[in-house]
């Protein structure tokens, strides 16, 4: 009676304290506090049985026989991860009508090699989209598949987290056997947090959401300019966070973004050099932004910016002469930016002899308005 008079709070905070359920080490743990009673034993069952990653055979037996013998831990499962890969899809087309009852508040669907959605099983493939219109599920995630139907994606009205990474989407429209078609529900984004690695899909949100959506992240990665501002534009009255990877950019000199960010409080660019031809689109990108007065740090919140360049070696310092480093340390000199905190630059290489002091220096002295300033931090790291 003790045991069981303890508040829920307190049996919840125990189980957290014994260990994560996603760690394989903490789990006989768990388990064996399980035991300890039944009133104990559902709140574990709760934690162990909230994140289930199918991923292999062996798994998706365990999943199986869970679903035969114990079919209420299934009321328990929060977050879903599965791997689309050719010997799973059987399987997965197999628990199809099981998943689409599960109150998921995250789907992680991963498929290598670019499967396409659209030639999925049709079971399986009404089975995902079903999953991805219901109720509870707030977070999506959908790796490596071609064929996306993003305006349905899109459409799904009660999802707020989006993370994709694709190579491009698809506009056709998904039957079923009997040609019955899914057609999207809404013409509105309601996403906060967007993540996107592909022009096409970036641009099917562009397209799809009124003038203002509620967008308060984003990433983009290898985006162009056009479409990123377009994106950006639509979201700058609620955007908090944004970081921009490789921003691809054709003019030097882009016309002005006029964008006025209200609520910004990260900004964050990355340089990926394995991308050859695109290594400045994310300075210019953020040059235009200081140059034509979209941060006014006085009355906003925005108070660093860090800039990260990730596989630079001893080929990629012509970046360094270019020009747009000027511009840049012309554009933060200017008083309103002068509440900055810092403006840091991490470089991250793969080898001590890629930066040595010399180069470091010439860092440095690209920004010398920051550095008479005395905000300026820079950082370097290898990365095997």
């Amino acid at each position: 009676m003790a045991m069981k008079s303890l508040p829920l709070e307190i049996i919840d905070h125990i189980v957290n304290d014994l260990g994560d359920p996603d760690d394989q080490d903490s789990r006989p743990t768990l388990q064996a506090y399980a035991l300890t009673s039944h009133w104990h034993s559902t709140r574990v069952q709760r934690a162990l049985f909230a994140t289930i990653s199918l991923t292999n055979d062996t798994v998706f037996a365990k999943f199986a026989h869970l679903m035969d013998d114990s079919p209420h831990l299934l009321n328990y499962v929060r977050v879903l991860k599965a791997r689309c890969v050719p010997e799973t899809l059987y399987r997965l087309g197999s628990l199809s009508p099981t998943l689409t009852t599960l109150n998921l508040r995250s789907l992680t669907l991963i498929a290598p090699h670019f499967q396409s959605f659209y030639y999925l099983p049709t079971t399986l493939k009404l089975a995902f989209l079903e999953m991805f219109r219901s109720p509870t599920l707030v977070s999506l995630n959908v790796y490596w598949f071609s064929d996306l139907p993003l305006q349905y994606i899109i459409s799904c009205t009660q999802l707020k987290r989006l993370d994709i990474k694709t190579r491009y989407i698809d506009s056709h429209i998904v039957e079923d056997d009997n040609d019955a078609l899914i057609q999207p529900t809404a013409t509105t984004c309601s996403l906060e947090s967007l993540k996107v690695n592909c022009e096409q899909c970036a641009q099917g949100i562009v397209d799809s959401s009124s003038p203002q959506h509620p967008l308060q992240t984003i990433v983009a990665n290898f985006i162009g300019y056009g479409t990123l501002s377009a994106l950006i534009s639509q979201s700058h009255q609620s955007l908090r966070t944004l970081e921009i990877i490789d921003c691809l950019v054709d003019d030097p000199n882009p016309a002005p973004l006029g964008i006025d960010f209200i609520n910004l409080e990260s900004l964050t660019l990355s340089f990926r050099y394995h991308y050859n031809g695109h290594k400045g689109g994310a300075l210019i990108f953020l040059t235009s932004l200081l140059e034509h007065k979209s941060i006014n740090t006085a009355v906003r919140p925005l108070k660093s910016i860090d800039l990260r360049f990730f596989g630079l070696t001893h080929r990629h310092f012509d970046l360094l002469e270019s020009d747009v480093w000027n511009r840049l340390d012309t554009a933060l000199s200017q008083p309103r930016y002068l509440t900055f905190d810092h403006v840091k630059v991490e470089i991250y290489t793969p080898s001590d002899d890629d930066i040595d002091y010399e180069r470091r220096q010439q860092f440095h002295a690209r920004l010398p308005s920051l550095n008479k300033a005395g905000k300026f931090v820079f950082e370097w790291y290898v990365v095997a």
